[in-house]
């Protein structure tokens, strides 16, 4: 956490006093890999927020689902992968139908009602989570699997749209990299809370509810972004 904090410190210095040149001999310009531009806006920085905060839940519980079948519950390796089906296989469906609700209803509309119905998921694996059998478990993971592949797409295209086109390429690039921070953080904190519980499925529960209150708090900052769509609606009827 200290190298990292040091690591984010030292980058924002050295962008801030960087500098290219446009031709040999050409003045100099200031040219930083991530323009501070991109931090003013406010859907952009939400948008950020939202995708690291997702991935924090969709990575802690792939990890912890999957030590807890396979040390848990006592599965194989090819067992447990079977299981994903139901979560990984609706992303890919839900991806296809992402830009066309995405223009019919708006992005910030798909991306609440998809962070809604995933929070709500999450406390359906939980419980199923302490089932004997394993079906309510499949079951569970049909729902998040498709909100999961809705959102994806839709708050990418939603960050990338709060910008103008001189940076589009810098706000995808940010994006990305906040939503695998969010990744790493989230397979790093589930490793303790694993362990906060006397047997895995305790500590499943546990990651469960943690990943269901990470998309909680995505959901309650999904307003701040609905002001830019409206206005934008309105400039395009106009």
């Amino acid at each position: 956490m200290v190298l990292g904090v040091a690591g984010l410190a030292g980058f924002v210095l050295a962008t801030r006093a960087a500098y290219t040149r446009q031709a040999p001999g050409g003045r100099a310009r200031r040219m930083p890999l991530v323009p501070a531009a991109l931090y003013r806006d406010r859907v952009f920085v939400v948008t950020a927020a939202q995708g690291a905060l997702f991935n924090l839940a969709f990575y802690g519980l792939l990890f912890a689902m999957s030590l807890m079948l396979q040390q848990g519950r006592g599965l194989g390796a090819l067992s447990s992968g079977l299981l994903f089906l139901p979560l990984t296989g609706l992303i890919a469906i839900a991806n296809l139908c992402a830009a066309r609700l995405a223009r019919r209803f708006g992005r910030p509309a798909v991306v609440g009602t998809a962070q809604a119905v995933l929070a709500g998921t999450f406390l359906l694996v939980a419980w199923a989570g302490t089932a004997e059998e394993l079906w309510p478990l499949v079951l569970a993971l049909v729902p998040a699997g498709f909100s999961s592949g809705l959102l994806v797409p839709s708050m990418t295209s939603q960050a990338i749209a709060a910008v103008g086109p001189e940076l589009h390429g810098a706000a995808s690039a940010a994006f990305n990299t906040a939503r695998q921070v969010g990744g790493a953080v989230g397979v790093a904190a589930f490793g303790p809370l694993l362990g906060t519980a006397q047997g895995l499925r305790d500590g499943f529960v546990v990651c469960v509810l943690a990943c269901a209150a990470a998309v909680a708090v995505g959901l309650l900052l999904t307003p701040l972004t609905r002001e830019r769509a409206r206005a934008t609606v309105a400039a395009a009827t106009t």
